[in-house]
């Protein structure tokens, strides 16, 4: 008997024929027919080249979350230096108690609160494209960019949404009420996630085209 054994197909002048040809089955064996699909490899070769390589998660730390928080804010700089610079102009009304007198003061210069006006304006619409709208589409703001980390859903790996990145940062509100201890629990927290994360089923996750390579036989969790 031959292996593997031969089962007829349709003939040229069956009903069927030019419909659900039998096709012989990938050799098992080193060697296999020509036309066979990867002849010359075992199953366990031609099956693992049919599959998309395996990506490790590695989350992000604290140290990383915080240096990519520190590159969006410097953004803000102008605007507060306008802001500091605006302030120092105010002079506020005096009593003088020995003569009874009154001295009124003066608003802000003209010139710096304009200036100020405009940056301020210009920082929240900077803020609402790279931490709402950019984050939510690409997963990633400038800051997070920069340091190779992305916000992603931990159910699909997937960047969540400007809709939903909004309600996430909404919720780190609750990181910061009792004493900020949210924004440190990715210290300890096994998937280094803030309150804000939890709520939201969000991870902050290396970008793979920036983390190091890992060892072959590092255990982790992985997406295919």
């Amino acid at each position: 008997m031959t292996y593997p054994p031969q089962q007829p197909g349709p003939g040229p002048t069956d009903p069927g024929a030019g419909h659900n040809h039998w096709v012989p089955p990938r050799s098992p064996l080193p060697g296999g027919t020509s036309n066979s699909p990867g002849a010359g490899q075992p199953y366990f070769a031609q099956d693992h080249q049919l599959r998309p390589p395996a990506q490790r998660i590695e989350y992000a730390s604290w140290g990383r979350r915080v240096l990519a928080t520190l590159v969006d804010f410097a953004f803000s700089i102008p605007y507060l230096i306008s802001y500091t610079a605006m302030t120092t102009t105010i002079e506020y009304g005096s009593y003088d108690p020995r003569t009874g007198a009154y001295v009124r003061g003066h608003g802000p210069d003209d010139t710096l609160m304009v200036l100020t006006v405009i940056l301020g304006l210009a920082t929240f619409a900077f803020w609402i494209w790279n931490t709402i709208v950019r984050q939510g589409k690409t997963g990633a703001s400038i800051g997070k960019r920069v340091h190779g980390i992305r916000v992603v859903s931990e159910e699909t790996g997937q960047p969540i949404g400007v809709g939903q990145n909004f309600a996430r940062q909404l919720a780190h509100i609750l990181d910061g009420l009792p004493c900020y201890i949210g924004y440190l629990f990715p210290l300890w927290e096994d998937k280094r996630r803030t309150f804000a994360d939890m709520i939201m089923k969000t991870v902050v996750l290396r970008d793979p085209n920036e983390a190091p390579p890992t060892p072959a036989n590092d255990v982790g969790t992985l997406y295919r």
